[in-house]
């Protein structure tokens, strides 16, 4: 609850709250070690985003779940059917936090050949206050979006691909619980991602959308999705049916609430 290394508050509230519930959706364990162990082990239930997190808790308390991050099916509607969504130019899109925008220095490589062949326009959703510096993307058709000032849902209808690179040689990134890819396959966008942690969990290569290991592997992908909107339509189209089955608020709903409640379905 408090970004420190003491667990003091927590510990506080512990003994205030008839029922505490610890939820993790990131890798705060691996900055503060002795205080997430700490919570985890004195709270009623522990609720994991994915399961590499919940793989962790284990250690330290009984009763884990995995409850993925979710979207609402109502509010993350299907874009429109269209080939492309700016005047026949394709949109590589890529929407998060000013802190998480230096990763795109892992495809921009990839993005900067493909844009000395392929006409594209990479949209980015994302605070201003980004260093835009931090990402060479020169040559590109960019276009920056303030995250503070937009309708999300009609951003992420304007884009044909998402993608979401990390940094694999980064401990934190295998732990991520990929919520902007959950985002994207939310509406019907394909999305590719960097192939480690919960991606290959969510992402059948190929099938659902597309993982990429290297330069090569964003170049190739990202050349066969800009260059079929045949292809993008089929991955969108799965990628959506994956994210209904399992990874929205209507599908998790009654075991959050069960798990809050103190009847937790395991």
């Amino acid at each position: 609850m408090f970004h420190t290394d003491d667990a003091s508050f927590e510990v506080h509230i512990r003994n205030l709250a008839s029922r505490l519930i610890y939820d993790v959706d990131d890798a705060v364990f691996l900055l503060f070690p002795e205080k997430c162990e700490a919570i985890a082990r004195m709270a009623d239930h522990v609720i994991a985003g994915n399961e590499k997190i919940a793989v962790w808790a284990r250690n330290f308390n009984a009763h884990v779940s995995v409850i993925p991050t979710c979207i609402d099916e109502q509010i993350y509607t299907p874009k429109n059917d269209g080939d492309v969504s700016n005047h026949g130019r394709p949109v590589i899109g890529w929407i998060g936090s000013s802190g998480n925008f230096s990763m795109l220095n892992v495809v921009s490589t990839a993005l900067r050949r493909l844009a000395t062949e392929l006409d594209f326009e990479l949209r980015l959703v994302t605070s201003l206050k980004a260093v835009r510096n931090q990402v060479d993307l020169s040559g590109i058709n960019v276009v920056w979006v303030d995250i503070d000032r937009c309708d999300v849902i009609s951003e992420l209808h304007k884009m044909d691909i998402g993608i979401m690179p990390l940094e694999s040689e980064n401990p934190w990134m295998h732990f991520k619980c990929n919520a902007k890819m959950i985002q994207y396959m939310g509406v019907g966008v394909p999305a590719v991602g960097t192939a480690i942690g919960f991606s290959r969990s969510l992402i059948e290569h190929g099938k659902n959308g597309m993982l990429a290991s290297d330069d090569a592997d964003w170049e190739s992908s990202l050349r066969q999705l800009l260059g079929s909107a045949n292809l993008r339509r089929s991955l969108g189209a799965a990628g959506r049916e994956t994210i209904l089955k399992s990874f929205t608020v209507q599908s998790q709903i009654a075991q959050y609430e069960s798990i809050l409640m103190g009847k937790p379905s395991e």
